[in-house]
């Protein structure tokens, strides 16, 4: 395996831990943030056609724990972002529709929020998560 691959799995452990420690640790779901961000990494990679840079931050807003992952693919169409979540629903030749899905009851299930920003530069999944 290449050293992207082990700077991208290092940079998730620490992204992990950080949402671990100042959310998830109050619960015993500690495998719902790896598959949260596992889940937001691999829309973002294949979104890219392994050209560009994807960017995860988290960030400690008011009283909200606020995860980040940006991508710099060609953005989502209109008529893609609509059906979005819908289980099942993919624009990929083997994908079964269930990774946003999925992430979407986890942010669900912890009351917490999530959001698309998407332009012809690329899109921002941001996941807002109460804190306290």
């Amino acid at each position: 395996m290449d050293s992207g691959y082990f700077r991208l799995f290092y940079g998730i452990m620490d992204v992990q831990r950080i949402l671990i420690r100042s959310f998830f640790s109050v619960n015993n779901e500690i495998q719902q943030p790896s598959l949260l961000i596992l889940n937001l990494v691999r829309n973002g990679i294949e979104a890219m056609n392994a050209r560009g840079k994807l960017t995860i931050t988290t960030s400690l807003e008011k009283n909200e724990v606020i995860l980040k992952v940006r991508n710099q693919g060609k953005g989502i169409p209109p008529h893609i972002m609509e059906k979005l979540g819908t289980p099942f629903f993919t624009t990929k030749e083997n994908g079964t529709g269930l990774g946003l899905t999925v992430c979407r009851s986890i942010v669900a299930k912890h009351k917490a929020d999530l959001s698309i920003d998407t332009s012809i530069n690329g899109t921002i999944v941001i996941v807002r998560f109460k804190n306290g």
